[in-house]
């Protein structure tokens, strides 16, 4: 095929890859898998590579899927994005998880990561802007993490983060790592964000420091786009593809058409509009939230039957409140060792891939746009719904733009209850300012978030500087290297 035949124009290009098109000629290129075409396509005009078909499928989502491995990395070199979902909510990311091929997973991952990255790169100027606009202050976010499991909400965790910011610095204080249903991570941390560094930097970076005020020491964490020749940080992203790997593949989001929110009463017979303190703030109003449904999508198609029995056990174990505290702190130890040394079994290295696929082209586009023609590995699928009831308690006085400041704690602490905190809070809430919310984050567990304390408050520089009794963090491997380096070899003579 000439190139001319297959050229993509560029304003066509940029405005589908907005809204979508039917299909555009580099789907076709990709799902025949002619690699030629696709280079030439991707060479006239790299946009095409961000263009999503009418299912939502980007070319990665059907280069992933088809199993087509050389297209993949061409695609990822021009920039195809790989968190965009398809209609169904599925990324590529999540398709690589279920055909199972762990060098394309680990590629995902480490693309990710470096598209992450420079989309907080470009945000950067935005970021030193939105902390200076913010004021200097301490305040102390509360979560409390409840079930209606019996007897499971007293092993579920809590946590006080405090937060001290001054002029372009920011740091957070948690003992509570990141929360997933059934897995959670605990410890002494501190975040430190330093604006004013970054901005003298001529660095093509954005720099954060992480303590651990347990052991005391400290790590850089750098967000660069394309900053991923780390041998240690690649090894990394091999072990967490190996844990992705014997785990559901798990989307959920909330649907919030049509919520309804009213003012909550208080009393048995004659009623009236409830009001509450939360903290210094006195007589808030209390606002209920309904119709609130988190729909939860659990695929396991790649797992083996083992696999499937035993997160199946664990998640009936934990939801009908039998799990005891011993194996909740084993799943714990699990899921803290995470990134510790690597398994033996298959079930960490690729897995069977799935039969040729034998959809025709026209089979494929010719399904209905909610309903497509999934083209890799059989879905093994579980689809659940469930009915939340939120509340929010939401103050008159205004201490801070609480979406700028969710802004920027989503970017320094990557933790996902509050990427829930910031989704929840951009629904249109009643005017003012909310201090306290329950709000859906698990389909078993609900969260609590109490503003408990907030005052106007000029830090010291020290606050937002590694302590210089704490010592750099060594990644294992390398620590047994450096040691393996420093010992003598038992027939070497000594100096």
């Amino acid at each position: 095929m000439a190139a001319s035949n297959v050229v993509c124009d560029r304003e066509t290009a940029e405005q589908t890859a907005i809204r979508g098109v039917d299909f555009s000629p580099l789907h076709k290129a990709v799902f025949d898998g002619d690699l030629c075409t696709t280079r030439q396509l991707l060479s006239a005009d790299s946009a095409c590579a961000k263009v999503s078909d009418k299912y939502g499928n980007t070319p990665l989502h059907l280069a992933v899927m088809l199993g087509h491995k050389d297209i993949i990395k061409e695609l990822v070199e021009h920039g195809a994005e790989v968190k965009e979902k398809n209609v169904l909510g599925w990324t590529a990311l999540d398709e690589a998880l279920s055909f199972g091929d762990k060098p394309t997973i680990v590629l995902l991952l480490k693309t990710l990561r470096d598209q992450i990255a420079g989309g907080l790169m470009k945000r950067r100027e935005e970021l030193i802007a939105s902390l200076k606009n913010l004021g200097d202050f301490y305040a102390e976010l509360k979560w409390e993490f409840h079930t209606w499991v019996p007897l499971l909400s007293r092993l579920l965790p809590s946590d006080v983060c405090k937060v001290h910011k001054t002029g372009c610095s920011i740091r957070l204080d948690s003992t509570l790592g990141d929360f997933s249903e059934m897995r959670w991570n605990r410890g002494d941390l501190s975040f430190i964000y330093n604006g004013e560094d970054s901005a003298r930097s001529n660095s093509q970076s954005l720099s954060m420091v992480v303590l651990d005020n347990e052991s005391k020491e400290y790590q850089h964490m750098k967000l660069a786009a394309g900053n991923s020749s780390d041998s240690a940080m690649e090894g990394d992203l091999s072990k967490h593809a190996g844990m992705l790997m014997k785990r559901p593949i798990v989307y959920a989001n909330m649907s919030t058409q049509p919520i309804t929110v009213k003012r909550s009463q208080s009393g048995w017979f004659f009623k009236s509009d409830k009001t509450e303190t939360v903290g210094q703030y006195q007589d808030t109003l209390v606002y209920d939230i309904t119709n609130l449904i988190l729909i939860t999508r659990r695929r396991r198609e790649h797992l083996t039957p083992e696999q499937i029995n035993e997160n199946e056990a664990l998640r009936n174990k934990f939801r009908n409140g039998q799990i005891n505290e011993d194996e909740l702190a084993k799943l714990q130890k699990d899921s803290d060792e995470e990134g510790g040394e690597e398994e033996e079994g298959d079930r960490r290295g690729s897995i069977v891939p799935p039969q040729h696929c034998s959809v025709t082209w026209e089979q494929y586009t010719s399904s209905s746009d909610g309903n497509p023609i999934h083209l890799g590995r059989p879905m093994d699928l579980k689809v659940e719904r469930r009915p939340f009831k939120a509340s929010v308690c939401m103050a008159d006085e205004c201490p801070v733009e609480l979406a700028k400041l969710l802004d920027v704690l989503e970017v320094i602490v990557p933790y996902k209850h509050f990427h829930k905190l910031r989704q929840f809070v951009s629904m249109k809430l009643p005017a003012g300012f909310p201090v306290k919310l329950d709000m859906p984050v698990f389909p078993t567990v609900t969260a609590t978030v109490t503003l408990q304390k907030f005052e106007y408050k000029v830090y010291p520089p020290s606050i937002f500087v590694i302590p210089e009794d704490y010592k750099k963090f060594v990644a294992k491997k390398d620590k047994s290297s450096s040691d393996a380096r420093a010992k003598p070899s038992s027939n070497s003579s000594p100096d």
